[in-house]
């Protein structure tokens, strides 16, 4: 940006504000040069206009080196690219990747430290054959055995907006997962190898089966004989797919269907209601020639008298 022409450019519409110039003049001296500009680079590809040669070849191919200018600032490419893919930051050559020191569970090479868009993470050294990454702070174990795969251990991780879930450590092998802490032992009805703790004000504290289509639960400190005499009373939740709409969808349902039903009584009622105007036009087209015979004034009915006449030149003369 060239601070000193934004300068003057205010210089100049204070004194047009003040009258101590004309705005014609003024926008002519910028719009000529201007415009003589747009012509020249209207030809002019992004990728000229967003990169600058260096004079620096690339330690890969050879080839010359481009400043260029990315969503995330400007770096340093090669010109070769997609060809040769080196790149580095502006103020120097990338340094090298801090070692994690173990290796990679998935082929077995060095991990290493990376920065990305979100901060520090742990990344495979074998980037891209091998995409394995970890967060820097492992996730806290629960201690309970994943019932969908059996091998891998139900996590504590935090959802992008927040909240806690439990799901496999073995992820995305195994996409099983759950809201609420797990707990190894199994649902006295269905038989689910896990439940899941749960609290509530009417509840209290609860151990529920994560099944949607058991949900069975009672309280954590139920005794043996108090579950089982729960269990033949227990009514398990409708399926989701026979399960009520919201209430929003009910009630737009609702509208919709009065709308429908009243829609055929409308019609007849707007054609019921056409009959009478016509007839009342007819009558209204019946009367307008009576109106036509009325008797027309007498000549001497719209004059005005003399007695008056002689009034109003008395008032004038005056």
């Amino acid at each position: 940006m060239d601070y000193g022409f934004t300068a003057s450019m205010e210089d100049e519409l204070d004194a047009v504000s003040r009258g101590e110039k004309q705005w014609q003049p003024v926008l002519s001296a910028f719009w000529s040069p201007f415009r003589a500009l747009l012509d020249e680079k209207a030809n002019v590809s992004r990728a000229e206009a967003t990169s600058e040669a260096l004079e620096e070849a690339c330690p890969q191919c050879g080839k010359p080196l481009f400043l260029r200018l990315g969503r995330h600032g400007r770096f340093v490419a090669c010109s070769g690219y997609p060809e040769c893919n080196y790149t580095r930051p502006v103020d120097g050559p990338r340094e090298p990747a801090e070692p994690v020191g173990r290796d990679c569970p998935d082929c077995g090479k060095p991990l290493v430290y990376k920065t990305g868009r979100y901060g520090r993470f742990i990344s495979c050294s074998g980037y891209p054959e091998c995409k394995h990454i970890e967060p820097l702070t492992q996730p806290k174990s629960s201690g309970v055995t994943c019932p969908q795969c059996g091998e891998g251990e139900l996590v504590e991780k935090r959802s992008r907006y927040g909240k806690v879930f439990y799901s496999c450590n073995t992820y995305p092998k195994c996409t099983y997962a759950v809201w609420g802490p797990p707990v190894a032992r199994p649902c006295p009805r269905c038989g689910w190898p896990i439940m899941i703790e749960k609290s509530g004000k009417r509840l209290g504290e609860q151990l529920a089966c994560p099944q949607s289509e058991c949900a069975f639960h009672f309280p954590v400190n139920a005794s043996d004989a108090e579950i089982a005499a729960m269990l033949p009373d227990y009514t398990p939740p409708p399926p989701r797919e026979k399960r009520a709409p919201p209430a929003k969808r009910a009630a737009r349902a609702r509208k919709t269907t009065a709308k429908t039903a009243k829609k055929p009584a409308t019609e007849a009622t707007a054609a019921a209601a056409k009959k009478p105007a016509k007839a009342k036009t007819t009558t209204a087209a019946a009367k307008k020639p009576a109106a036509s015979k009325r008797k027309a004034p007498s000549a001497g009915e719209g004059k005005t008298p003399p007695s008056r006449k002689r009034a109003a030149k008395s008032v004038s003369d005056s």
